[in-house]
This record gives C-alpha cells, sequence and structure tokens, in this order.
C-alpha cells in the first residue's frame, strides 16, 4: 500500500514537469499537420478548378450575400454630406 501511493505521489509530481517539456514539441507536431492539410486542400481545389477565382462570382454564396448586403444598404437610406458654414 505504501508503494502504490508513493508511486501515485511520484506521478502526480512528475507527469506535470514532463508535460511541461514536451507541450512545445506535441504543439509543433499539431500545428504543422494542420498546416500540411491546409496545403493539401489548396492544390487540390487549384488542380480541381474548384477556387473561386477560377469558377468567377456567379456562386449561389456571392449572390446571396451580394443580395443581403444590397439589402441592409437600402434599410440605412442615404448618405447626406454635411458642409460648414462660416458665419461672419
Amino acid at each position: 500500500m505504501l508503494n502504490f501511493l508513493f508511486i501515485l505521489f511520484l506521478i502526480i509530481i512528475i507527469v506535470p514537469y514532463i508535460l511541461r517539456f514536451l507541450a512545445p514539441f506535441i504543439m509543433k507536431y499539431f500545428m504543422n499537420k494542420m498546416q500540411r492539410n491546409m496545403q493539401d486542400q489548396m492544390y487540390n481545389n487549384q488542380a480541381n478548378g474548384d477556387s473561386d477565382y477560377q469558377r468567377g462570382n456567379n456562386t449561389k454564396e456571392n449572390t446571396k450575400s451580394t443580395q443581403e448586403r444590397n439589402k441592409v444598404k437600402e434599410e440605412l437610406g442615404d448618405y447626406v454630406d454635411f458642409e460648414e458654414i462660416e458665419e461672419k
């Protein structure tokens, strides 16, 4: 029983230090993996001709967002530019 408590105590004390040491390496690994995935997706989209630049602006999403922006502009009204008048 004493051995078990001693080992448990050591694990509780030592594990945080090990994790603090290994955390930067683990984060670097996952960031590199995420970057590779994003690059693969980008290259696949360009190779398949799926990029927005190649398709043009005729996608449903672009037209829908454009319509929503125009609707918001209509609701806001006109912009009035005031000029300052100097009094003598």
